[in-house]
């Protein structure tokens, strides 16, 4: 595989290398020797830049006839009975298809008569990605989410029902399998690459089912436009490869390709105005489906490393206020009792800027590389506190199944302050649902003031102003007294048990 790469490297290079010298050769005068023979110069430079085209394409087939075979079609459905309401509103046969974020289309088919009991089948269609010969699949959870029935298509045409072996919603992965004895003989598994290796600028291919069967094994090409893409909002792990291959509705759970002919991604989403390809499509690193698949597999369950924190994103207003000399790494908002980071001795206020020595640059990444390690995995975190770098070592624990996972606090953006704020009396703890007495809580939040837009709300408690601690009223008053126009203030705020940290400046 690797002389695959080094004959796309060797074409590109030629094609570069010819582009440059007609560019040169345009400037300036040839030497007498080539004058004589115009014709035959240019005859030789279109036949050098045919070789080139032939190559490049041949190595594009190449890889569409390796890895295409692997790719398979999957057809889900799910039988209901809808509501009333439903009923009333059930689209035609031939109704357009309604908008999915996650490219995955729906239609109704009536198999029932006239009445209330009708049965509806619900059907979505999908691709997804032999990876072994034990039968195993690798799609998205959204193809196949509460499908009763799942049948794969392979490219010879044949159809197999195939079982759910086990989906992880957090990161939009599901595993199914077909039995062995299905599989064609001659097909073969693809071969999984290293997504952590992928460049920006590199060639992929994408293949999959746009818009129907009719259309299954479609390629496209396109190039790495961006990777490590987080906070798209789909859905609870996001580290997505974006490309601008096309992907279509139908292409969910299909392959990305490198010029080695691994797959290096599963394709799961497009942002798109129209329903189709706008040249923004995200696809799920292979590194990630892989571990979830192994764990589905080996588990049953996705079984994630935990760390036990809320963090957040260090802003430029809390760098400034916790005297950051920079604004990457995660702040610790707070940490869970019993929890590995609390055991370790991690404190409220810390800076995790790395991890086994990998800087660490938003909280995405760090929940990404803990929730991918296996619980009792020894790692060795680099933190700053109290202005000095200091390393800790813990053993990650595993994720319970039930938790909330506030792992991450979205930081809004501020124009001017505008709270009321309240000692806690035995009545504001009964309002607000309060377990403490110290503090002060927050008892109105003016509409479009700075407050409301870094989300203080009402009835969370003020435990810290610019580090100071908040017992009281008073306390409060005071710290506020003190702070001037155009300072950056950092507030340490309770809710629901769990503390964040809020910075704004105040302003003029």
């Amino acid at each position: 595989m690797s002389g695959r790469k080094k004959a796309a490297t060797l074409v590109a290079l030629i094609g570069l290398g010819f582009t440059l010298g007609i560019l040169f050769t345009s400037q300036v005068d040839l030497d007498v020797r080539w004058r004589g023979a115009p014709a035959q110069v240019a005859a030789d430079t279109k036949a050098d830049a045919q070789q080139v085209i032939r190559e490049a394409s041949r190595l594009f087939t190449d890889v569409a006839k390796e890895v295409t075979p692997s790719v398979v079609t999957i057809s889900s459905s799910k039988v209901f009975r809808p509501s009333a309401t439903q009923r009333r509103f059930r689209p035609r046969d031939d109704a357009p298809m309604p908008d999915n974020p996650f490219d995955f289309f729906h239609r109704f088919f009536d198999e029932g008569g006239p009445g209330e009991n009708r049965e509806f089948r619900q059907q979505g269609l999908g691709s997804g990605v032999i990876v072994n010969r034990d039968g195993y699949i690798i799609t998205n959870n959204h193809v196949i989410a509460e499908a009763d029935e799942i049948q794969v298509g392979f490219s010879d045409g044949r159809h197999v029902p195939a079982k759910l072996i086990g989906t992880d919603p957090k990161t939009d992965i599901a595993v199914v399998q077909v039995d062995v004895k299905d599989l064609p003989a001659d097909l073969p598994a693809a071969e999984m690459g290293d997504s952590d290796a992928l460049e920006v600028g590199e060639w992929v291919l994408a293949i999959g089912s746009p818009f129907s069967e009719n259309l299954s094994h479609s390629v496209t090409a396109g190039i790495v436009s961006a990777v490590g893409r987080s906070y798209v909002g789909l859905t609870d792990y996001e580290d997505y490869i974006q490309t601008d291959a096309a992907i279509n509705p139908g292409n969910s759970g299909g392959a990305l390709v490198d010029m080695e002919g691994m797959v290096i991604g599963i394709n799961t989403a497009i942002a798109t105005r129209s329903g189709g390809s706008q040249g923004v499509g995200f696809a799920i690193p292979i590194n990630m489906a892989r571990n979830i698949m192994e764990s589905l597999v080996r588990d049953g369950k996705v079984v994630r490393g935990w760390l036990g924190v809320l963090i957040q994103n260090v802003t430029d207003e809390i760098a400034e206020a916790r005297k950051l000399k920079v604004n990457e790494g995660v702040i610790v908002g707070d940490v869970t009792k019993a929890s590995p980071a609390e055991k370790a001795g991690l404190e409220r206020g810390d800076v995790i800027t790395a991890i086994d020595g990998a800087a660490i640059k938003n909280t995405a990444q760090l929940r990404n590389m803990v929730a991918r390690t296996r619980p009792g995995t020894r790692v060795d975190l680099s933190i700053i506190r109290d202005g000095r770098t200091k390393r800790v070592a813990l053993t990650l624990g595993e994720l319970p199944e039930d938790a909330a996972e506030p792992e991450a606090v979205v930081e809004k953006s501020v124009e001017k302050l505008g709270i009321e704020v309240s000692a806690i009396t035995s009545e504001i703890a009964e309002r607000y649902e309060l377990d403490r007495e110290k503090g002060a809580v927050v008892t109105d939040v003016a509409s479009g003031s700075l407050a409301a837009r870094y989300d203080i709300r009402e009835g969370d408690v003020i435990l810290e102003v610019n580090s100071e601690s908040i017992s009281s009223l008073r306390d409060y008053e005071r710290a506020i007294e003190g702070i001037d126009d155009a300072e950056t203030v950092l507030f340490l705020v309770e809710r629901g048990g769990a503390t964040h940290y809020v910075a704004f400046k105040v302003p003029k």
